[in-house]
């Protein structure tokens, strides 16, 4: 039978969660406009494969087969890593796409394998990773903006702007949430740079790499030039109704300017004449390599690892937890969509939101998150600043003889305490929280987080009862989940 059918074959049973994974996804219909991107994108790659000659359908070179048989098997060993320790949800889906250009680099010439990797991550834009990477990495993009805004603003006299100030302008402003980051901006010009790339014919070098860095400088360097302009006009030039109109235009502006040099860019420095002296392909040993041989034993052994590591490790539901909080004047309440991203993943144990009211009819809102993993917990006091939330002071104090972290925001008006549970132990910093995973990654921690509105108004006898009644009940509930 022919090696690469048989590897082809191997290769979609050891990859088959990651294809479950996408098959998944765009059967869903919040998804459908990824799904309908992917078809796109999938029927012009073959498309573009299809019009290529005969002889083009096989490697070039020894060197191109030796690099793409590498890569599978390191694709191979990190989906395996993945699989059986770590179980990040979207890196399946991912490595499908990554072992899919490995795979072709085995079959195909190499100027068509070098195009082939522009579709490639052009089909990893199709997932839905732009949630993910906001989730992530949205704020300390903003703080890198806020910050660079800052100085400019110092630098030419304004020193009462500071880092704050300017995330609270913005917010006010604009009303800044997650999507309007500045990341959503760079992951749309991103998918449009790659389709640039495509449509002029590019191929993958150092030349397409220096291009696509410095149009994503220029991505990064408008979204400080649209905040530097909009903190000017709305704070010191104190004209808060031309900041909220002007936002959003030189927004646009930034963007299509951003686009118009990558067009130009693209045309001048990466698109070529096709060479009419084309050398003749070299052709290489017929059937498979010592290092494909290896390959296919090491493909055959990590797929047994995987299924039979599945079938003997049970999987864990979530299960449905009652809290013991009777004594409070509380009701469950459902998560918001926004919240779900972070309190209702498939690694939590246990998740429950409460909201009440003080006898002050002061509104305060319970959250307790149970999970062994320290991605689900998040940092609170990032999550808070992110949605706009200004942290004014932040100490540690002590109720019922263990600490917790107390926030206070927006001038002192609301507070957040919050604090890590599992079983008698309590930690507070979240970097902690991350080296007890890697100590046990089974033992299950709590997140347990209460917020006030109006604080003021609430008495400290009143807050402690809250929080140790809190505490208390998943104190209760704790021992149960820990293995």
């Amino acid at each position: 039978m022919n090696y690469k059918v048989v590897l082809l074959f191997l290769s979609i049973i050891f990859f088959f969660q990651g294809f479950a994974d996408i098959a998944q996804t765009f059967s869903s219909p919040f998804f459908r406009i990824n799904a309908i991107a992917f078809i796109v994108v999938t029927g012009v790659f073959l498309v573009d494969l299809l019009k290529q000659r005969t002889d083009l359908f096989k490697p070039s070179s020894q060197k191109q087969l030796s690099i793409a048989v590498i890569g599978l098997l390191g694709t191979l060993i990190v989906y395996t890593i993945n699989q059986l320790w770590f179980q990040f949800s979207i890196v399946p889906s991912l490595l499908v796409f990554v072992g899919l250009y490995f795979l072709l680099g085995q079959m195909i010439e190499a100027s068509l394998w070098k195009r082939s990797g522009l579709f490639i991550l052009l089909l990893i834009m199709t997932l839905p990773l732009l949630e993910r990477v906001q989730k992530f990495w949205s704020f300390p993009l903003r703080q890198s903006i806020a910050t660079l805004v800052t100085q400019l603003l110092n630098w030419i006299g304004h020193p009462s702007i500071t880092q704050s100030s300017v995330i609270v302008t913005e917010n006010a402003a604009a009303v800044v949430d997650l999507p309007c980051s500045g990341i959503k901006s760079i992951y749309i010009g991103i998918v449009i740079m790659l389709t640039i790339f495509l449509l002029q014919r590019v191929s993958l070098s150092l030349k397409t790499m220096v291009v696509g860095l410095f149009y994503l400088f220029l991505l990064y360097l408008f979204n400080v030039w649209r905040v530097f302009n909009l903190v000017y006009i709305h704070t010191i030039l104190e004209m808060p109704e031309m900041g909220n109109r002007i936002h959003v235009t030189l927004g646009i502006i930034g963007f299509a300017a951003s686009i118009v040099s990558l067009y130009w860019l693209t045309k001048r420095f990466l698109t070529e004449k096709k060479n009419e002296n084309e050398k003749p392909l070299v052709s290489i040993t017929p059937g498979p390599t010592r290092l494909q041989q290896v390959l296919f034993v090491s493909m055959l052994l990590l797929t047994i690892v995987i299924y039979t590591t599945a079938s003997i490790t049970p999987h864990a539901e979530k299960q449905e937890i009652h809290l013991s909080l009777e004594t409070l004047s509380v009701t469950e309440a459902s998560f918001q969509e926004s919240e779900s991203l972070y309190f209702q993943s498939p690694e939590i144990a246990f998740s429950k939101k409460f909201t009440g009211q003080t006898a002050h009819q002061t509104p305060y809102t319970v959250i307790v998150v149970g999970s062994s993993s320290a991605r689900v917990h998040h940092d609170p006091e990032t999550c808070l600043q992110s949605i706009g939330h200004t942290i004014v002071d932040s100490q540690v104090l002590s109720y019922d003889q263990h600490p917790v972290k107390q926030l206070s925001l927006n001038q002192g008006m609301d507070q957040v305490y919050y604090w890590y549970r599992s079983g008698d132990e309590v930690i507070l910093d979240y970097s902690e929280r991350v080296w007890e995973e890697v100590q046990d990654s089974k033992k299950i921690w709590t997140l347990i987080q209460v917020g006030f509105s109006d604080s003021d108004r609430v008495s400290e006898g009143e807050r402690n009862k809250i929080l140790s009644t809190v505490d208390m009940a998943v104190t209760k509930l704790d021992s149960s989940y820990q293995q």
